[in-house]
This record gives structure tokens, sequence and C-alpha cells, in this order.
């Protein structure tokens, strides 16, 4: 049977939702799952709302769909500012556990981002061996063992809520796939410009070939 989950994140412009989408969707796709994944960005001058939907189904993918099966803010103004997507089976977390910060045991900041992260690969029962091999092509040394304890301190929570029936995962499960790629919106229209022989695009600074 097919199968669709649409989890979207919310959260203020510097928090890290970038990074967010982009680790979490490589790491949805080597679980085996297709993966889409769309972005609002809001302006950061004006104080606004960020956030990102990874759309992850059994099934080829080629959209992001309005309804929010999983909505986790790392925000105060998350679900006011997605409420017209939110459903009544939407499952909503947005409490201080996601919003407030931590810090390991060493006394260093944890990362929301990644608290979130490790909160939804926990639902979607994606286990370390197969993130980690993935983390840390995203992370540097200096900030590599920091995202990992805050993947850790997400992944454990949302186990404890599931432990204590506040929360349950998800029963989806994926075939491993082969050939498989993460292609951005610009990378797919540069690749559909060669393929119907357009040669010159137009750049925001000046004219480029590409060849």
């Amino acid at each position: 049977m097919p199968q669709d989950i649409s989890i979207v994140i919310h959260g203020a412009a510097g928090q890290g939702l970038n990074t967010l989408e982009s680790v979490l969707a490589d790491i949805v796709q080597h679980a085996g799952f297709y993966v889409f994944s769309s972005s609002e960005y809001m302006s950061r001058i004006r104080g606004g709302d960020n956030s990102v939907e990874i759309r992850l189904t059994t099934f080829p993918v080629l959209a992001f769909v309005k309804r929010i099966d999983l909505l986790i803010s790392m925000s105060p103004l998350g679900v006011e500012h997605l409420s017209h997507r939110i459903t009544k089976n939407t499952i909503i977390i947005a409490d201080d556990a996601i919003i407030e910060t931590k810090y390991s045991n060493s006394g260093k900041k944890l990362f929301a981002n990644s608290i979130v992260m490790g909160f939804v690969l926990s639902l979607l029962n994606i286990f370390s061996t197969l993130y980690l091999p993935v983390i840390k092509k995203y992370f540097s040394n200096d900030t590599l063992r920091e995202n990992i304890q805050s993947i850790d301190y997400g992944y454990q929570l949302a186990d404890k809520l599931c432990d204590q029936k506040q929360l349950t995962k998800y029963s989806i499960t994926a075939t491993p796939l082969t050939n498989f790629n993460i292609t951005t919106g610009t990378e797919a229209i540069a690749a559909g410009a060669l393929v119907v022989e357009i040669f010159k695009f137009y750049a925001p600074s000046s004219w480029r070939s590409m060849s």
C-alpha cells in the first residue's frame, strides 16, 4: 500500500532550516524513501517565519502537498503561521522541549535544528547506523560532536514521548533505492535547458554559458 507523509518544520530566520532540510532529505532517501522538499523563506530583516516541508513517500513524488501530517515548530509563531495547512489529523510538536535552548554535559549549546532532526528520525524508525554516515558528510569536525549530541537528544526525547503513549511512531517501510540522486530545482532547470539545447541563461550579474 502506498504511503505518504508530509513533515513541516517551522523556525525563525537563522535557526538552520536550510541545513536541516538538506541533511534530513539526504538521510530519508538513504533510508529508501522517495523525497520531495520545499522551502518557504521570509525576510530576515522583517523577522520573517520560515518553514520547510519534507514529503517522503514509497512511490515517486514530484510536488509538495498542502496538508501537514507532522508539524514541528521551533518558534512560538509556527502554529499560527501555518494554521491554513493544519487539519484535525495534524500532529503538532511546539513546546519548550523543542524551543528552549539546551546544553550538553560539557556545557556547550545544542543545536535546535539537529534536535528536531533527531526527533523526526526517531519517529521514522531510522537508526544511527544509517544516519551517522550521512551526517558526517555535512558537518565539520568542529561541530560534528555537538550536532550528534543534539540529534541524540531529539531522538531520545521522541522515544520517551512514544514510551509514554503521547506519540506513536510511523509504521512506514521502504525498499532501499538504487541509482538515486537528490536534485535541486536549480539543477533540474539547468538539466532541462541542456536537454532542449538552450546553452545560455540569465544570471543576476551576467550572462553565462553552459556546455
